[in-house]
């Protein structure tokens, strides 16, 4: 992907006062394909296997971050003088068009700095710290039936057998990933993307990385 040109922020809208810059993608369908596909030749971790394919699949949002923090943050606040907030809306569009209210989206929020000479912009921490529990929590929710857990290796799900039941089935049948299994996956990388944009923040935050 290429670098954003931030120029035509200001050319274009020079009274803009907040910016919000929406993402949405099919964070489960594309976690389902994940699961299924490395089911049975997998030998990471799922956490582990999820964020290599977040760090792939999602290669524009890894640029557009880096850009945003690069240089995105200081020519925004340079040419856009009325410009307070920015604000970053992560949806999940995989079983149809996200129509949640704008206000209760995971959004992350960044905003001006006004104690400060820098010209730039500093995290909301209680929005942002909001969005990643928000995602920690659904990512977490992983049917107890389940053969397979965001917190451990992919598992070999094995077939119920009924004990009135001769019929001998084969334990090591591949299981099809459930709508619950591809949410939660999919909660953890927009957690994993969500992370792509709030870290730098964080490490700016405390002094360990020039904003």
């Amino acid at each position: 992907p290429l670098s954003v040109p931030w120029e035509p922020f200001a050319r274009y809208f020079p009274s803009l006062e907040e910016l919000t810059f929406l993402y949405d993608q099919d964070f489960a369908l594309n976690s389902m394909e994940v699961l299924e596909a490395e089911y049975e030749e997998s030998d990471m971790d799922t956490p582990e296997m999820l964020e290599r394919h977040a760090l792939w699949r999602y290669r524009d949002a890894v640029v557009f971050a880096r850009d945003l923090h690069a240089r995105g943050f200081r020519r925004l606040a340079r040419q856009c003088p009325s410009l307070r907030t920015i604000r970053l809306t992560v949806a999940d569009n995989s079983f149809g068009y996200d129509l949640t209210p704008a206000e209760e989206r995971l959004t992350l929020c960044w905003r001006r700095e006004t104690s400060s000479s820098r010209q730039s912009f500093r995290r909301d921490r209680e929005i942002n710290n909001a969005a990643r529990a928000a995602l920690e929590e659904t990512s977490a929710r992983v049917p107890e039936a389940a053969g397979r857990s965001l917190a451990g290796g992919p598992a070999r799900a094995l077939d119920a057998r009924s004990e009135s039941d001769g019929d001998e089935q084969d334990a090591d049948a591949e299981r099809q990933v459930s709508k619950e299994e591809a949410q939660a996956a999919g909660a953890g990388v927009m957690l994993q993307v969500i992370r792509f944009f709030d870290d730098p923040s964080i490490e700016a935050e405390f002094g360990l990385r020039t904003p």
